[in-house]
């Protein structure tokens, strides 16, 4: 497990098809286990892939997040977060993202 988490967090900050296949078969793989998800979220929400603000609204609506749960929540935002470069980003887009997140959060719970 260890070593492919390693490699999805390799691969979580290129825009690749690599990185695609590699992310659909983590969550095929582990699916079925909460906890290992909760990973698959945080990878790619700590990604600095330039624009991630995008993928990380698109994970907001699958399956794999609820949004009640605050191990979800802060495996997303708490992931996005650790992105300097997309969390602290020079437009402040990161921080607009972010207040909206908690507002849909807390409009949630």
């Amino acid at each position: 497990m260890t070593d492919r988490l390693a490699a999805l967090e390799l691969l979580a900050d290129e825009d690749t098809a690599a990185r695609t296949a590699a992310l659909a078969h983590f969550h095929d793989s582990y699916k079925h286990q909460p906890n290992v998800l909760l990973k698959w979220l945080y990878v790619q929400a700590a990604s600095d892939m330039e624009g991630n603000v995008a993928n990380i609204r698109a994970l907001m609506q699958h399956p794999s997040f609820n949004v009640t749960d605050p191990a979800a929540v802060s495996a997303l935002l708490g992931g996005f977060s650790d992105s300097i470069v997309n969390f602290h980003a020079e437009d402040g887009s990161g921080y607009a993202f972010m207040a909206d997140a908690v507002i849909e959060v807390g409009a949630a719970l």
